[in-house]
């Protein structure tokens, strides 16, 4: 004998295939979410990270400055000569396991950097990204607030009595082509050129200047501009 079943409660098919799938958009909605906000942390991770990089590269240069005689090494005091005076720089710096860079070269997941005076590396320190698809370039530029040329248009004299480094570090992916940026006459990068060509791949970056005075071509001791 056969009963129809009144006001029958449960769940049909159909709302339990249709609560599936609903169930299944909401995870799905979720996990995309949690992907992004990991993404972001591990990105903010590593920012942190390479802020404090950058933050031991200056207290490094900045001790390097104090050395006595470093910048005489490095070919600024009173007249220069050298054709590599844009190149010659107070720190060293090169990719571990190389013997030296050039300036527009590639930067490397762990850069050694010491003064100029360490020929042997005996205080070097290495700076690790962690990361074999980061690198670290460190970029330095000579004497920004000067024209160094003589009335007679020849650059042999320093025309300021303080001498400057700038630093520019830079932790990227892929490759950028650092020699498109470098005029190697003068020794002046197109920073702002180079980041904002290269804003996707740069993931951090810091810029910060070295100072010094320079008493001697204060006092008149050191030739300058026009010779006084």
């Amino acid at each position: 004998m056969k009963h129809r079943l009144q006001d029958e409660q449960g769940v049909t098919l159909v709302e339990l295939l249709g609560a599936i799938v609903i169930f299944g958009i909401i995870i799905a909605l979720f996990s995309g979410t949690l992907f992004l906000i990991v993404q972001a942390s591990v990105r903010q991770g590593r920012i942190a990270a390479f802020q404090g990089i950058a933050n031991e590269i200056m207290a490094q240069a900045d001790q390097i400055a104090k050395i006595d005689g470093i910048y005489e090494h490095a070919g600024y005091l009173g007249k220069y000569d050298s054709l590599l005076f844009h190149e010659e720089h107070i720190v060293k710096t090169m990719p571990e396991g190389t013997l030296g860079a050039a300036i527009t070269e590639e930067g490397s997941p762990r850069m050694v950097v010491t003064d100029i005076t360490d020929t042997n590396n005996i205080r070097a320190r290495v700076y690790d990204t962690k990361d074999p698809t980061i690198k670290l370039k460190i970029i330095q530029q000579k004497n920004e607030n000067e024209a160094t040329l003589t009335h007679h248009y020849t650059p042999n004299y320093r025309d300021t009595f303080s001498i400057q480094t700038k630093f520019f570090v830079l932790f990227y992916t892929e490759t950028i082509n650092f020699a498109d940026y470098y005029d190697d006459l003068t020794g002046w990068w197109q920073m702002e050129d180079l980041v904002t060509d290269y804003h996707e791949q740069i993931i951090y970056r810091r810029e910060f200047t070295i100072n010094y005075r320079d008493n001697e071509k204060a006092r008149g001791g050191v030739p300058g501009n026009g010779r006084w």
